[in-house]
Parts: structure tokens; sequence; C-alpha cells
């Protein structure tokens, strides 16, 4: 069984180039297309959906997209959004 190298946060960064969006999914580094306009309104649309629900359910924090967030596969996955449970992050919300 093959086993497969892991990368340093600064190989996973040089691994694109800007203008790029990129994830480091089962062990290798996978390209994404460009998001676009529409992508944004959408973005917005879920930031104010989101903004409601942790203001009536405090124990969730909202994140928004670009914040990275590693899995218990090891892969790192950035979203577009997430809600997560505050009992979640190790030493809270920074």
């Amino acid at each position: 069984m093959a086993t497969k190298t892991g990368l340093t946060w600064a190989e996973f960064l040089a691994a694109g180039k800007e203008g790029q969006r990129w994830e480091y999914v089962d062990g290798e580094v996978k390209f994404m297309s460009p998001s676009g306009f529409g992508h944004g309104l959408v973005i917005h649309d879920i930031s104010v959906a989101a903004e409601k629900f942790v203001t009536a359910n405090p124990a969730w924090v909202s994140v928004p997209t670009d914040v990275g967030f590693r899995m218990a596969s090891e892969n790192l996955r950035c979203p577009d959004w997430s809600l997560v449970r505050r009992k979640r992050l190790a030493g809270g919300v920074p």
C-alpha cells in the first residue's frame, strides 16, 4: 500500500498562482474554476442568512469564504461558507 506524502503549508501555497483557486484533497492539490460576479452575489445572500442564523443561535459561528479547515481525513478544505459549532473550535473563536 502506497502512502501519500503531505505538503507543508508553504508548499501548498506555492502550488498555485495569483488568481487561481486550489484545495488539498486526498494528498493532491486540486485546482478549481474561478468564481464570478453571480457567485459573489450568492455568497452575499448566504452571508445575510448566516448572520441571522448565528444571531438566533449563538452556539454557532459563521465563517466566510477563504477560511481553511483541516478535515478528519487530513484534507484541507476552503468552502464558500461554513457554519461551525463554537465548541468544535479548539481554543475558542479567535
